[in-house]
């Protein structure tokens, strides 16, 4: 009997525990999400993978859109959602010194490769922050443009191969453009030729897709690093995968080496980098070093992945996006096709590229639609007022911006599922597509070059249709990235100008 009673006594101060939890939000005047349920919170949609973190995110501030902000929990930790798009402006920009961390455990000591400026905190992301912006400037952006175009010719013929085949050429524009841009990544930032296009099982690829890969292990390492950054700590839990640390590393440290001997020189970021590391070593020898002048090699390295960490997904994704939308949408695809003919297109130069003012606004639109990364994170650093009212958002608080839902917001954008890149003539117009603020993406200009230059190179060739059937296009709940449940389906065949 005293069992029984010892029992029931300690479930009902579990339950008494569990729900004491998930009042923290309603005890401070913050409304919240509903339906928590026990070790798990109100995030049981994404555990159970039956809603993607966009739609989760969406949901959730429909239901609340009279609320700048939404208190929410993962497990047991409290979270915000910010629910307005001026109070998000304000958090990523105006008062970035209250957020400026994305409140990601890391330990380069155990996990080299997270000593990246995305991931870094605090002063060591803005030393880093300093050394890396004049890397992505103009003028180094025009040097590389060859080394985008020699990626580019790739894609062009393999396209052009298969056509040779038939008129029609059907791919999954979504695999393919995922292809050029590993491509691209290998020769731009390591500066190494691997042809992901033609050759599916290049090493290159195959691991580099292994980091993308969303699996159980691989969501698990990022979302404690998240949401438990004391159990990543205790337990010493990397959030890149060893062996995938071990070839990203070896790969920069044997092309370094082989440029020092050799005496190689070529315009791509593994050679900025180089000068880097070389310029920090220099001041070290002095006599008036300090931390922020050095850049070590592991550092190179972690830069380096962050190509393919943040620059694959987000390009790639792009790129398909856009042209199955233009698919879609003849008239839209005529108008931007149109644009690109009255250029040279012999040679597609950063100025002429530029130029192309519709071609940029359904970019725009793309990115604004489709958001790759369908929520930003950050970090409450210390208690923070919110403007123009009696919230108090505590110190250590995670941090949600739904991109996703803000930018498909009806009272933000008319008509939020139509594709209509006239709406960005409006100079106005914001993307959180990239970030804002200070910790916005550094290689967001890169990107837009590289997605402008695929797409001038394949809609004045060629003529792109839509294979899948028409309709909205739904987004997997398996990953954290915007990605569709299904192949988006397109045919290519050559144009006829005249």
């Amino acid at each position: 009997m005293f069992v029984i009673l010892a029992i029931v006594f300690i479930v009902i101060l579990l339950y008494y525990f569990d729900r004491k939890q998930f009042t923290y939000w309603k005890d401070k005047g913050i409304p919240q999400l509903d339906n928590q349920t026990i070790l798990i919170g109100d995030i049981k949609d994404l555990v159970l993978q039956r809603k993607s973190i966009a739609k989760f995110y969406g949901d959730s501030c429909v239901s609340f859109q009279s609320s700048p902000i939404v208190g929410s929990y993962f497990s047991y930790r409290p979270l915000i959602i910010i629910n307005d798009l001026e109070l998000a402006k304000t958090i990523l920009a105006t008062d970035f010194h209250y957020f400026h961390d994305r409140g990601i455990f890391i330990d380069p000591t155990i996990d080299p490769l997270t000593e990246n400026l995305f991931l870094l905190p605090g002063e060591k992301w803005n030393n880093l922050r300093k050394k890396l912006t004049p890397l992505f400037s103009t003028s180094k952006l025009k040097m590389m443009l060859p080394i985008i175009q020699d990626s580019v010719d790739i894609l062009d013929n393999y396209i052009s191969d298969n056509l040779e085949l038939d008129k029609t050429f059907i791919t999954d524009i979504r695999d393919l453009s995922s292809n050029f841009n590993l491509t691209m990544i290998s020769s731009i930032a390591y500066g190494t030729q691997n042809d992901c296009i033609n050759e599916p099982n290049n090493l290159f690829r195959l691991t580099s897709l292994k980091v993308l890969d969303q699996n159980f292990f691989n969501n698990f390492r990022l979302v404690t690093a998240l949401f438990m950054p004391k159990i990543s700590k205790i337990f010493k839990i990397c959030v890149f995968d060893k062996e995938v640390s071990k070839f990203f590393l070896d790969i920069t440290k044997e092309t370094i080496k082989y440029r020092e001997e050799t005496d190689i020189n070529r315009n791509d970021f593994l050679q900025l980098f180089m000068q880097l590391k070389n310029e920090g070593l220099r001041k070290a020898n002095g006599s008036e070093s300090t931390d922020a002048d050095s850049f070590t090699l592991n550092e190179v390295a972690a830069n380096l992945f962050l190509f393919v960490i943040a620059g694959y997904e987000t390009t790639s994704a792009t790129i398909s996006y856009c042209l199955y939308e233009l698919a879609k949408n003849s008239a839209n695809k005529k108008k931007v096709q149109a644009e690109i003919d009255e250029l040279d297109n012999e040679e597609f130069s950063y100025e002429k590229i530029s130029k192309l003012k519709y071609l940029e606004n359904c970019v725009n639109e793309t990115l604004r639609k489709y958001p790759v990364i369908p929520v930003l994170n950050r970090e409450c650093l210390h208690d923070y007022r919110v403007p123009n009212t009696d919230l108090v958002i505590p110190k250590g608080t995670p941090i949600i911006v739904p991109v996703y839902a803000m930018q498909r917001n009806p009272e933000l954008f008319e008509n939020p599922t139509e594709f209509n890149p006239d709406r960005f003539d409006n100079k106005n117009s914001l993307l959180l597509s990239f970030g804002h603020g200070n910790r916005s993406c550094i290689g967001n200009r890169m990107s837009l070059i590289v997605i402008k230059t695929c797409l001038c190179a394949l809609l004045s060739k060629y003529d792109v249709k839509l294979v899948s059937p028409l309709r909205e296009i739904e987004f997997t709940p398996k990953i954290p990235s915007l990605a569709p449940t299904e192949k988006l389906l397109v045919s290519f065949s050559r144009r006829n100008k005249f």
